[in-house]
């Protein structure tokens, strides 16, 4: 009786862990973001800071896009609130989470 021997030459290390990663083929990730001053903040109808560079720098180095949801988050958020207080207590004030006032730089909208 013949005895058969392994091989590990039959699969690569490609074939079991394809890279995915590497390049995104230009998909349009959304992104949810909350104004929070130094790391995003929203000037000229455009958000900017360091979030926005890293996300930038990520989107030319992995091929992929981004669309940018700020008020849709917020909106969520304060309906969210609102339903539960309604619910629960008879206070018709809004919190939202994660939005509390932030140090603003000088010109900034």
């Amino acid at each position: 009786m013949r005895k058969l021997q392994p091989t590990l030459s039959a699969l690569s290390a490609d074939d079991v862990f394809p890279d995915l990663l590497s390049d995104m083929k230009g998909y349009n990730f959304t992104v949810a973001a909350l104004s929070w001053f130094p790391f995003v903040w929203k000037r000229n109808g455009r958000h900017e800071g360091t979030e926005m560079q890293m996300l930038e720098y990520l989107a030319s180095q992995l091929n992929f896009t981004c669309a940018i949801k700020s008020e849709e988050v917020l909106n969520y958020y304060a309906l969210k609130d609102y339903n539960s207080a309604a619910d629960t207590t008879s206070s018709s004030h809004l919190t939202v989470p994660g939005a509390a006032p932030t140090p603003m730089a000088p010109g900034l909208d």
